[in-house]
């Protein structure tokens, strides 16, 4: 028979070895491979100008098999992390009604987020926070993507099925933030 401190030790580990991958993220799925494609994120400079950011800009040697950074963070391997930490959460409920008569509540409240309230309201809207942001994300820059290609075809920079790809992706991420917003509930 385990000790209560032991328990509760064995409770924490649990948590940090389901959680672990999840929160460090973006380590990429080898089931959902992602897109290959150029970037240039936006940033601004200390003097307050735009500055684009190139790949090349950033060390990338700590990657893996020359990964670039849209093959490891892509929405649909941020979403899949997001249901990983989904599912670890709804582990650790079950495993906090397991240890109901075996820590006191003294021991429970140490171990942290072990109240009803928050494994059944904070940790829903956590999670619904993470999964909006993403796709409010996705949305803006697919929003902006198709405003740059839409310019760039004017100018005969790109050709039309190159900007119909744009509208077609455009339309796809908005459709499913706007079935995301359609479902979103905050739990209080």
């Amino acid at each position: 028979m385990l000790s209560r401190k032991k328990f509760c030790l064995l409770i924490n580990l649990l948590i940090i070895i389901l959680l672990l991958p999840a929160v460090l993220g973006g380590c990429s799925s080898p089931i959902l491979p992602g897109n290959k494609k150029e970037t240039a994120p936006v940033t601004e400079s200390p003097a307050g100008e735009i500055e684009i950011v190139y790949e090349s800009d950033i060390d990338l040697s700590n990657l893996r098999d020359n990964q670039s950074l849209d093959e490891i963070f892509t929405l649909t391997d941020s979403l899949f992390r997001v249901q990983q930490v989904k599912d670890a959460l709804e582990s650790f409920k079950e495993l906090t009604e397991k240890s109901k008569g075996k820590l006191t509540q003294r021991e429970l409240e140490e171990i942290g987020n072990t109240s009803w309230e928050m494994q059944y309201l904070g940790f829903h809207n956590w999670m619904n926070s993470l999964e909006g942001t993403l796709r409010k994300q996705d949305y803006l820059i697919k929003k902006l993507e198709l405003e740059l290609a839409r310019k760039q075809y004017e100018v005969g920079e790109i050709a039309e099925d190159e900007l119909k790809q744009k509208e077609t992706l455009f339309l796809l991420s908005k459709n499913e933030f706007q079935l995301f917003i359609d479902a979103y509930r905050i739990a209080d």
